[in-house]
């Protein structure tokens, strides 16, 4: 769902809950997530050729027994106000996991990018969040994917 979407439908919710006087809304906590599932069969790999798509250094051990063969990362990053010294908005939250991708049941990578906040004062700091969100998330995944990917996804400029 786009923002100008979640924002005409948000607004339909508060109009029915005033008209029926329930009071306003006050925002708990605002979540953007981003879920891409990336099928092995795009990279042409396995799942230990997970450099090819991510910039991740798993911990490969040199053993004779043992044979890498999958990685689960996941991070936290604060996000930080649009001044220096400003307190963080919020947290992103990563993770790369292998997984199956619905429908076809492919072997597959499942990239996650949550971004979290409590909304500070009211619902137009919901709507700013979200905006910040969206970038943090565009970033990170930008960062946490590599050149290769993005060339065999067809991004440019990171589009």
């Amino acid at each position: 769902m786009t923002q100008a979407r979640f924002r005409v439908l948000f607004d339909k919710f508060i109009k029915f809950l005033s008209e029926r006087e329930y009071g306003p809304i006050v925002p708990r906590q605002c979540e953007v997530t981003n879920v891409n599932v990336v099928r092995l069969q795009e990279l042409g790999s396995t799942f230990s050729a997970v450099e090819m798509a991510f910039n991740v250094t798993p911990n490969k051990p040199n053993l004779a027994l043992l044979g890498f063969e999958h990685t689960t990362i996941q991070t936290q990053f604060l996000i930080k106000g649009s001044n220096e010294s400003d307190k963080p908005i919020g947290r992103l939250h990563s993770s790369l996991a292998p997984a199956r991708a619905q429908g076809d049941d492919q072997l597959a990578w499942r990239y996650e990018l949550t971004a979290r906040s409590t909304p500070l004062n009211a619902l137009t700091d919901v709507y700013e969040f979200f905006g910040s969100a969206r970038s943090a998330i565009n970033s990170a995944f930008m960062a946490g994917t590599t050149e290769w990917a993005h060339k065999r996804w067809g991004m440019i400029d990171g589009n």
